[in-house]
């Protein structure tokens, strides 16, 4: 076992862990919900936010036993991925609606949100169900999936940079990073 990938694997999973946090500050801050504003319903998001922090849990174990397994990471990255965003549509709302101005980010963090939430989790669920369970393809022709996958998390990415408003799960903010000259293109 490699150290340095251990630590790189926990580290991961105790970020994941203070997203949590940073998700029940925020929370409670934005409470109650701000007119306008469509949350999730907050066992739901517990929920989600349970299962998440067991795959990067289970991802951090795998990676620290078997670092070059790409599960685990895979794991790590969804947990990490998943809390982060939900932390992110709480400090957005605080930031944007619940106390405008008070903190720095707000159109950034949803921007994360919405970049993150649901585009990049799907790719990486797919790319979960390719790779498991030791990290490699079943079989070569299963090789041309992956590498569809990849090029789709590509133009998700890259779909990420579209000018004007985006539509996230709890706002609708313009994008802070749109360019124009990708809008075009889209």
């Amino acid at each position: 076992m490699n150290r340095p990938t251990g630590w790189l694997a926990w580290s991961l999973c105790a970020l994941s862990l203070t997203f949590v946090i940073v998700w029940a500050l925020f929370r409670f801050l934005n409470t109650p919900t701000p007119t306008g504003i469509n949350q999730i319903p907050l066992l739901v998001e517990l929920w989600g936010l349970l299962v998440f922090v067991l795959f990067t849990t289970i991802g951090a174990l795998v990676a620290f036993r078997q670092p070059k397994n790409t599960i685990g990471w895979i794991f790590c990255a969804m947990g990490l991925l998943f809390t982060s965003s939900v932390a992110s549509a709480q400090y957005a709302i605080y930031a944007v609606v619940s106390s405008p101005g008070s903190l720095p980010g707000g159109a950034t963090a949803a921007w994360l949100e919405a970049f993150l939430t649901g585009p990049i989790i799907i790719a990486l669920f797919a790319l979960l169900l390719l790779l498991f369970p030791d990290g490699r393809p079943p079989s070569y022709p299963w090789r041309a999936a992956l590498w569809l996958d990849l090029i789709a998390a590509v133009l998700l990415f890259v779909g990420s940079f579209k000018p004007g408003p985006m539509e996230t799960s709890s706002l609708r903010v313009a994008n802070p990073f749109g360019i124009e000259e990708i809008g075009a293109l889209l």
